[in-house]
């Protein structure tokens, strides 16, 4: 927004700029939302204000640079993506489209538009700077840092040569101590995943060819008792083995609770002396 719009918006001519504080109080009182006012026309007028402000300042007090952070999400990093980053003064929005997408059109608003490459941002954050871009009624050098959303659960894997990706995976007790086979759902699909006999929680493994990603590490996180409705049913072993792996699991959750009980009471102990 230039000094000429600016001044209209407000009422105000373009050598009486003392009266835009008054200007805008009185404007903004009067299409205030909550008033019931149009937002888009208070949002206008108060950025209308905000640039005749910001021309006025003493050039000592100007800010050359503005930046701003836009977060991508992990699927649309993996296979690439447009982003438009919408810019109003002090603030940033923005949207991720496909290639032919369209996005709305606002008015007194920069955006700014870059293509993000397949897998680059699995790498690290990718900085761009656009130069001479008016923002806040001055002309400016824009600086986008586009990084990655934190995802539910993928996250980037410390150890880059063994994969770029890390998932957890909980798995049957029974596989944990024996061996086998569970399936792990994955960005690409299920995927079969070999679980060596003795497998503790924290042990990790990798799925390759996972698809551009080159592998996949998936980390035991935890392991699933059998559920049992009726132990009558069960075979001499298998019920021995259900007793046990019942009161592994009660012993278990025993020991979660109590952790709860001692961050609930500040770590104190429960237990007191007389």
């Amino acid at each position: 927004m230039d000094k000429e719009r600016a001044c209209e918006i407000l009422g105000i001519s373009l050598d009486h700029k003392e009266n835009a504080k008054k200007a805008y109080l009185r404007l903004s009182k009067e299409k205030h939302p909550d008033r019931g006012g149009d937002p888009e026309e208070f949002l206008r007028i108060h950025e209308a204000y905000k640039t005749i402000v910001e021309m006025e300042k003493p050039d000592a007090f100007r800010t050359d640079k503005v930046e701003f952070n836009v977060k991508v999400g992990l699927e649309e990093a993996v296979f690439g993506v447009t982003v438009q980053t919408h810019i109003r003064p002090q603030t940033a929005s923005t949207t991720s489209l496909p290639e032919n997408g369209k996005s709305a059109v606002y008015m007194d608003m920069l955006t700014v538009t870059e293509s993000i490459p397949p897998m680059s941002l699995l790498n690290g954050p990718i900085v761009k700077t656009y130069p001479g871009k008016m923002v806040g009624g001055s002309e400016r050098e824009l600086v986008v840092c586009y990084s990655l959303r934190e995802h539910e659960r993928y996250r980037l894997c410390k150890d880059k040569k063994k994969a770029l990706l890390s998932v957890e995976q909980s798995i049957p007790v029974m596989v944990a101590l024996q061996g086998g086979v569970v399936e792990v759902e994955t960005m690409f699909g299920p995927r079969k995943l070999n679980i060596r006999a003795g497998t503790n929680i924290g042990d990790s493994y990798v799925i390759k060819n996972h698809g551009p990603l080159g592998g996949l590490e998936v980390v035991i996180s935890g392991v699933e008792m059998p559920v049992v409705d009726d132990p009558s049913t069960l075979e001499v072993d298998e019920l021995r083995q259900w007793e046990v792996d019942e009161e592994d699991r009660i012993l278990h959750e025993n020991d979660a609770k109590a952790d709860d009980i001692k961050r609930d009471l500040g770590g104190r102990s429960s237990a007191s002396s007389q």
